[in-house]
């Protein structure tokens, strides 16, 4: 199971190099600094999205991380991120949806390491566009970063 190191979120502003990637064309993002959701745009066609920070994980979503498949990964850079994860995104499809629009997210390290990890399951007939930016300020950080698809 997942080990959440959060740090307290010392800047709450919006990076201008991520400022300038959210026009009033792009729809359906959400922000993460630091492990922390700093803004987040979700037109109605997500509603049923179920989008959880890893901090506000129940034990119906932490079931999905003690499953067999995913207990199964044993490489050791899997497992110091299950130790050590400061951020990430628990995201769940419902069945027989299909989400025509993508969903973008936007992980900002500015302080530490980024540790990230996200899940996201799609139930049965299910369809979900997902695309990420990883950006890393003012200096050098390690990222690990291991996504698991259910």
């Amino acid at each position: 199971m997942i080990q959440l190191h959060k740090q307290p979120l010392n800047n709450t502003e919006m990076p201008s190099q991520i400022q300038r990637l959210i026009s009033d064309d792009l729809k359906n993002y959400i922000v993460i600094k630091d492990g922390h959701i700093i803004e987040k745009s979700l037109d109605e066609s997500f509603n049923d999205l179920i989008v959880l920070d890893v901090a506000e994980l129940t034990d119906a979503e932490t079931m999905y991380y003690n499953s067999e498949s995913v207990k199964s990964i044993t490489a050791d850079s899997v497992l110091y991120n299950y130790e050590e994860t400061t951020s990430g995104l628990f995201i769940k499809a419902k069945r027989n949806k299909i989400y025509d629009d993508t969903l973008h997210v936007f992980y900002i390290q500015e302080e530490g390491e980024m540790n990230n990890n996200v899940m996201i399951v799609c139930e049965d007939n299910s369809d979900l566009k997902y695309f990420e930016y990883l950006e890393v300020l003012d200096k050098p950080v390690s990222t690990m970063y291991p996504m698991h698809l259910y």
